[in-house]
């Protein structure tokens, strides 16, 4: 493992929270008023405009520290893990001119997200459950609860959605991500703007996709995993219908954008930093 990779997930981490809590605090608002309320929903951007008039700028961050530590758990997962796994394929295959295609980044990244779903389906349950209360808790009394009620397998609640999520989620992000740059004229170095880019586009692409599988994820940890995936696609569809699967997504799509360019910004940025300190990269 690259420890270099794990810094650099993590100013990544810091990176993609910074640009992306405010639209997932409106994502979340408005699937809970989608469910509490009888009357017609309010769209994103009114949801956003109510929040800064009732609450200030900062209501658009609230949560902003317990996200960036599932952020950064993952984050550093995701970037170890597939560089690790790229040095592995590259050291199998022994060309000197051989270079990983857009195919097998695809597949390196649905093994990323089998990994990263594993390692962050504990912090995800007690995320989920905390956003979803309306009393204050911390992170450790939401934790100590779960395990309490469920033993230590409460914390892993929802891993078969959260699977189903991220190897799909991760095989689109990479994939995509070396599918743009691709078509960005050579060059010794991609620039950073082209691997933001490359990063935005490839994150909303990747969510708009997958989003319907986020429902059920969340769906299981709000409720302990009470049913089967397919028991609660199935009480989804029968309350809400097809819509039921995409509450939220437009705030999560267009989240896509900005924090997932900001995470490839900060995880390039970071590599290129720590190459300057140690004198191997451009001056």
């Amino acid at each position: 493992m690259d420890p270099r990779e794990t810094v650099s997930g993590m100013a990544g981490a810091v990176c993609c929270i910074s640009a992306g809590q405010p639209f997932d605090v409106v994502k979340a608002r408005l699937q809970a008023a989608q469910r509490s309320s009888s009357g017609p929903a309010i769209g994103p951007i009114a949801c956003a405009i109510r929040t800064v008039k009732g609450e200030g700028v900062g209501g658009l961050f609230k949560g902003f520290h317990p996200a960036l530590v599932s952020s950064m758990t993952e984050n550093v997962v995701v970037w170890t893990v597939n560089s690790f796994l790229r040095a592995k394929l590259e050291d199998h295959v022994e060309e000197d001119d051989f270079e990983i295609e857009k195919h097998q980044h695809a597949m390196l990244g649905a093994l990323t997200g089998a990994v990263s779903a594993v390692c962050i389906c504990p912090a995800e349950v007690v995320k989920v459950r905390q956003q979803t209360r309306t009393t204050r808790s911390s992170v450790v009394g939401v934790a100590r609860e779960i395990v309490g009620q469920s033993g230590p397998g409460g914390l892993f609640h929802g891993l078969g959605p959260l699977l189903l999520r991220d190897i799909p989620f991760y095989f689109l992000f990479f994939g995509a991500m070396e599918a743009y740059l691709e078509h960005v004229p050579a060059s010794s170095t991609p620039s950073l703007l082209h691997s933001a880019v490359s990063g935005g586009l490839a994150g909303s692409f990747a969510w708009a996709v997958v989003f319907p599988l986020d429902v059920l994820k969340t769906r299981q940890q709000v409720y302990a995993g009470s049913q089967s995936v397919l028991g609660t696609l199935r009480s989804i569809l029968a309350d809400d219908g097809i819509k039921g699967l995409y509450r939220g997504w437009a705030p999560a799509v267009l989240r896509g954008f900005p924090a997932n360019g900001a995470l490839v910004f900060g995880v390039h940025t970071s590599r290129l930093c720590i190459e300057r300190l140690e004198g191997t990269g451009p001056s």
